[in-house]
């Protein structure tokens, strides 16, 4: 595949012939925008020919360059430079390889897809945590103000230690920023980057915020073990009966419980406990026969979806069953495929979204009535994304 960008070209050999890799990190963090490649497939469906035949989500069609040009034409000077190197910096840094600046030609060559990667996207997403509408395939960049307040030095590894997590309704965003002494606490800002604010004050680092379905807590995870935090007072209170060792947290849809994993033995599992304290239950684990973590439960709580693996068998895959133990299956992706434990289904509870170790993410539709997999398809490329509605996704870069 390649991406012309004659026009880009052309006005930075004028700018500046050959620009170094900071300097267009740096105009793309200013120009907060990305390009966007269309592949010619990009409108084709796939049929998925194990399941029933049906369908699977095509691939998302791109925008054409030529709208970015017009755009970067009607543009003052000084903002469609910014633009331009912007969008050079989307092509070296998605591309992954050596951008060759060359006098001569006009193209800027992308690698096909390795025979072991995902389909190809039909986009080249922003270097930064971008947010992706899967109707139309636009992907805009997180706003300045969310993104300079995270800790670039501090990566974080998903599922377990997640960044964000979105409120019920998709208007705030819960992440894990730089604080004000220089610990990961966590912030709280509405999505569209307005109203920044530091809401912890934990005396270690913490990960894995999650917000309660009335958007009234937060969740996180400290040294010590699982917090709760009232955002309205700004009190945090640590969970009896969850000592240090407890990842990827979780409210229970009606609120009142946290589900949550630990380590037991060689294996881990899955519990729930109430917000309060007390005796945890174990939902999925040695009893079931499974090495299971990373749990997020769909909106009406009755499905729970799992990475690991049967006792004795091959993993991590993901895994869904019913919260009454009556089903358990493989889902989708036939390899690893992690996903954010708070940000994992799709408001509607029809869909899940993962991402795996050649950096796909992948939505996963799901028939919740019947407990089966439907179809599964590649969406954009990250470490990790988590669900702001049921047509957008947070990806993290």
């Amino acid at each position: 595949m390649s991406v012309a960008i004659d026009a880009a070209l052309v006005a930075l050999r004028e700018a500046n012939p050959v620009p170094d890799m900071e300097t267009l990190r740096r105009s793309l963090a200013e120009a907060g925008v990305f390009i966007e490649a269309r592949d010619a497939k990009a409108d084709e469906h796939t049929t998925d020919t194990t399941n029933r035949g049906e369908p699977q989500p095509s691939v998302l069609p791109g925008a054409h360059l030529t709208e970015l040009k017009s755009k970067v034409a009607a543009m003052p000077e000084s903002d469609s430079r910014r633009l331009i190197l912007g969008m050079a910096a989307g092509a070296i840094f998605i591309a992954g390889t050596v951008l060759l600046w060359s006098l001569d030609n006009t193209t800027v060559a992308v690698p096909a897809a390795s025979a072991t990667s995902m389909p190809a996207t039909a986009s080249v997403e922003p270097v930064v945590d971008y947010v992706i509408d899967l109707d139309t395939g636009e992907m805009t960049p997180l706003p300045a103000a969310i993104l300079s307040s995270l800790e670039p030095d501090k990566p974080f590894d998903p599922p377990a230690h997640g960044r964000y997590a979105a409120s019920s309704d998709g208007s705030l965003l819960a992440f894990v920023g730089n604080g004000s002494d220089g610990s990961s606490e966590v912030f709280v800002a509405g999505i569209d980057g307005t109203g920044v604010r530091q809401v912890t004050n934990h005396p270690t680092d913490v990960v894995a915020p999650a917000w309660s379905p009335d958007g009234a807590m937060i969740a996180y995870l400290g040294s010590e073990g699982l917090f709760v935090l009232d955002v309205a007072t700004g009190e945090a209170t640590q969970v009896p009966g969850v000592p240090a060792g407890a990842s990827g947290p979780q409210f229970t849809p009606d609120g009142k419980s946290l589900l949550y994993t630990f380590p037991s033995d060689r294996n881990h599992q899955l519990l729930i406990i109430p917000i309060d304290g007390g005796n945890s239950t174990v939902l999925v684990g040695q009893e079931q026969g499974m090495d299971a973590g990373f749990g997020s439960l769909s909106p009406d709580g009755s499905l729970v979806t799992m990475l690991g693996n049967r006792i004795g068998g091959p993993g991590a895959l993901l895994f869904l069953a019913a919260t009454d133990g009556s089903e358990l299956l493989q889902l989708g992706p036939a390899d690893y495929c992690a996903s954010y434990p708070a940000g994992t289904w799709s408001p509607d509870g029809s869909r899940i979204v993962c991402s795996g170790v050649t950096r796909a993410v992948t939505v996963v539709e799901v028939d919740p009535e019947e407990v089966k997999f439907v179809a599964s398809a590649f969406v954009a490329e990250g470490t990790g994304a988590i669900w702001l509605d049921d047509h957008t996704l947070l990806v993290v870069d």
